[in-house]
């Protein structure tokens, strides 16, 4: 399955590595506790349902005339799980990918400390991105919870003095600032690694030391899938905002250019390394041609060794993919497009069954 390291080494600020700090506060809170990111991701869960516990009680006391009843927990439980996905994904993303390019570093002619550059690069997002990510997916969904009716029902929005109102503000920007914090991760990842591809060495007899650039993009792939199918919990209520079809899409296309970019970065040189190569081989078999046709000696066994030599280079494979890497990549697709169609699926049967 995906190398996911549950414990793989930190990066600490200031650490013996000499890796600078990391930009992503977010990513130094689940590297600071000596657990498994998944238990700090429950923690959090668990933190934000009974934060909606009290905010619920008091919203009650409060009785705010025709103001909205709190969503059952279970959605609470949704949102919470959707605030904590990203950030618990993007904690292992960052340990598998330090793995990875730990792996790589042999075919890399870099020194340490341009290592080490690339490697901050790749798990800590520029501050820059962070925030443009964070800060728009923030702004959509607010606009999603004051603009978009179709997440209120029936009733229609809250008033201002509603504090369920104010409640969906603050999960839905919380949702979104997760969301942007792992958009901005990939982007780094996708990048870096996009650029390990352009710089690593290329040995045609040896590309199995290229899979860490497969395995990067399948865990991409499947970490991105499981985003999608949390998301796709809320057409299960048939409550789903307009906009999630939007999230659906744009899901889906960043884990297509995670997975492809840098497999279509390297491929490009594996092509060009075994057309060179070949080239060279068809050369020297059309100089022994021309030996044998002029009468001067051949070396003994060239000509076989050349056609051999050229045989095993036609069968070199020009994507560093295997098959269990294309089945499983195969199978987390099919169970994210699933995960949605099932949804909504089940949405479309409860409006025909249940009276309006």
């Amino acid at each position: 399955m995906v190398g996911i390291p549950a414990d793989a080494p930190r990066t600490k600020a200031g650490g013996a590595d000499g890796a600078p700090p990391l930009r992503d506060w977010t990513l130094r809170a689940y590297e600071a506790l000596p657990v498994a990111p998944i238990w700090t991701g429950l923690a959090l869960v668990l933190a934000y349902v009974l934060l909606a516990g009290v905010v619920h009680g008091i919203a009650s006391a409060l009785a705010v005339p025709g103001g909205h009843a709190p969503p059952p927990w279970i959605w609470e439980l949704v949102n919470g799980l959707l605030i904590a996905t990203p950030l618990t994904l993007n904690a292992y993303a960052r340990r598998g990918a330090l793995a990875d390019l730990r792996e790589l570093r042999a075919g890399l002619d870099l020194d340490e400390a341009e290592f080490a550059r690339w490697s901050a690069a790749a798990t800590s997002a520029p501050a820059s991105w962070l925030a443009l990510a964070s800060g728009v997916s923030v702004a959509m969904l607010l606009a999603v919870v004051l603009f978009d009716p179709s997440i209120w029902g029936s009733r229609g929005r809250p008033g201002p003095r509603d504090p369920q109102l104010y409640w969906a503000l603050f999960h839905n920007a919380a949702t979104a600032y997760a969301f942007g914090r792992m958009l901005a991760m990939e982007g780094a990842l996708t990048r870096t690694f996009a650029n390990v591809a352009r710089r690593v060495r290329i040995d045609l007899l040896d590309t199995e030391r290229l899979s860490p650039l497969a395995r990067k993009g399948q865990r991409s792939l499947l970490l991105w899938i499981l985003l999608s199918s949390c998301l796709s919990l809320f057409w299960l209520g048939g409550d789903a905002a307009v906009i999630n079809a939007f999230v659906l899409v744009l899901l889906l296309a960043v884990a297509a250019t995670a997975f492809l970019l840098p497999l279509s970065r390297v491929h490009t040189r594996i092509v060009a390394a075994k057309r060179a190569e070949l080239a060279r081989v068809n050369g020297a078999l059309r100089e022994e041609r021309a030996s044998a046709f002029e009468s001067i000696p051949a070396h003994t066994g060239r000509v076989a060794d050349l056609v051999a030599w050229r045989g095993l280079l036609e069968g070199v494979a020009e994507w560093p993919l295997t098959l269990p890497i294309l089945l499983r990549s195969a199978l987390f697709v099919l169970i994210g497009i699933g995960s949605w169609l099932g949804g909504a699926l089940v949405e479309r049967s409860l409006e025909a069954l249940l009276p309006k």
